[in-house]
């Protein structure tokens, strides 16, 4: 005889579960590359729940990857791999940008309205020089600061936090100047969906990853003056 469960506790128990996947990939977030075999291991239970769970997930996800930016926590860029091993570069590409640029946007509006003092006196010459930049190019300034990583992606939601950038402005130009360092770590993070056990860490495809992982600052690094050339 089968019994049907309350639609109170089959909610309640999905919401643990969407909460044991949160921490999940927090803890890839914050722990990165220390402990690749038990990354490994935690990955595949991620996959195998995301596969029946995607709607809850892709929200969970989004969600804590909101809160790593937007509260400027380690690991964001970690957050980005993630995405593409746990939901593919389909999904993950969209992912990772609108939680990066949402996550950028609220950072963004707490130094505006929240935390204008404490930037201003932690970060006075940075804060001069993204007011610098922005009075002088405008948008343009911010989209090279997006394509071209020399400062972190954290830091710049601060400093333009304190110019007269509009939302809409620094949102728009955030969602598409970063969309080239989030193709190249999704696409790395990719690459992890081939993990079936913890041993498939040290494959081949699995190193390469981590390699363009690691090379993916650079790269949009001469993306940027290969820009700032063609526009001189």
């Amino acid at each position: 005889m089968a019994f049907a469960v309350p639609n109170r506790l089959g909610r309640r128990a999905g919401w643990i579960i969407a909460a044991v996947f949160v921490a999940l990939i927090a803890g890839l977030a914050i722990s990165g590359a220390a402990d690749l075999h038990r990354a490994a291991a935690s990955l595949v239970a991620a996959k195998d729940w995301t596969g029946a769970h995607l709607l809850v997930a892709a929200t969970a996800y989004v969600a804590l990857y909101v809160a790593f930016s937007a509260l400027s926590l380690p690991g964001v860029w970690t957050m980005s791999v993630a995405g593409g091993a746990v939901f593919g570069s389909w999904l993950g590409v969209p992912l990772v940008s609108l939680s990066s640029t949402l996550g950028a946007t609220v950072a963004m509006l707490l130094a505006r309205y929240v935390l204008r003092d404490a930037v201003e006196a932690r970060f006075p010459d940075f804060v001069a020089r993204i007011n610098r930049g922005v009075e002088r190019d405008g948008a343009r300034y911010l989209f090279a600061a997006r394509l071209t990583p020399l400062v972190p992606f954290c830091a710049v939601n601060l400093g333009v936090g304190l110019t007269r950038m509009s939302v809409r402005a620094f949102a728009a130009v955030t969602l598409v100047g970063s969309l080239p360092l989030v193709v190249l770590y999704v696409l790395a993070g990719q690459q992890f969906a081939s993990i079936h056990a913890p041993q498939d860490i040290l494959s081949v495809r699995i190193v390469v990853a981590l390699v363009a992982i690691a090379a993916a600052p650079f790269v949009a690094k001469r993306l940027g003056r290969w820009r700032e050339s063609r526009a001189g």
